[in-house]
């Protein structure tokens, strides 16, 4: 005998196309969707991108027929991913990004909404996310939120402002989560970590030079809370 793992309503409603369409629970539509745009100006000419078909690098002069394109079928919405031509340790030049923006406001005003990615890995001489310090073994996240925060009142874009006052927004919830943290100790309560402080797990980035690899830790990582990784392992021995 047949196991019925579906109840029978579920299967009467997916008889056929017209009964799914009318009662599916989500609806696909183009108005959802952002079209990303990849804008390189270190490029002549666009290039196809490999293993994304009909998805290309454009220069700022392609991109904008691009736009025109998707507009005339229905698309008004973009994420851009800009990469400037020369890369930096710390003095990023957000000039092309902005060129861009600007361009794309200036060609199409109100008919479409741009949002941009913000990560500095196009920027960097080393690819990571953010700024290293001097031996390129930590990410400076206090120096790269900054470097964030200009880009993105550079780009005028039209997403807020999630940079906006970020440290200050930080040191709010510090002092919320310390003040619990005292109040439950002064209750004789114990208090359990879960997890570990992932962001000391190490990993590893490679000379440029000399293509040795280097021990690097993760911006995330809080010299101040130990990795209950290590403490479990040194515990071992």
């Amino acid at each position: 005998m047949e196991k019925n793992f579906f109840p029978v309503n579920q299967r009467r409603l997916r008889a056929d196309r017209h009964i799914r369409e009318l009662s599916a629970g989500v609806k696909l539509s183009h108005r959802s969707f952002i079209q990303p745009l990849f804008v390189d100006e270190a490029i002549q000419s666009p290039r196809e991108v490999n293993g994304l078909n009909g998805v290309k690098v454009e220069t700022i002069e392609t991109v904008l027929h691009s736009i025109e394109y998707s507009l005339k079928n229905g698309i008004h919405k973009f994420l851009l991913f800009p990469v400037p031509a020369k890369q930096a340790d710390t003095q990023f030049d957000f000039s092309y990004a902005v060129s861009v923006v600007k361009a794309i406001k200036s060609n199409f005003g109100e008919d479409v909404w741009v949002a941009s990615d913000l990560c500095l890995c196009s920027y960097t001489t080393h690819g990571h996310c953010g700024i290293l310090n001097e031996d390129h073994s930590r990410l400076e996240n206090s120096k790269t939120v900054e470097k964030l925060r200009n880009e993105e009142f550079d780009l005028e874009l039209d997403t807020d402002k999630p940079y906006r006052n970020f440290q200050d927004r930080i040191n709010e919830h510090k002092q919320e989560l310390s003040g619990l943290l005292k109040a439950l100790k002064r209750e004789g309560k114990s208090i359990h970590v879960y997890g570990a402080n992932i962001g000391a797990v190490r990993r590893h980035v490679f000379d440029p030079a000399t293509g040795a690899a280097r021990d690097f830790v993760s911006g995330y990582h809080n010299p101040s809370t130990p990795n209950l990784w290590d403490r479990a392992a040194d515990a071992r021995h």
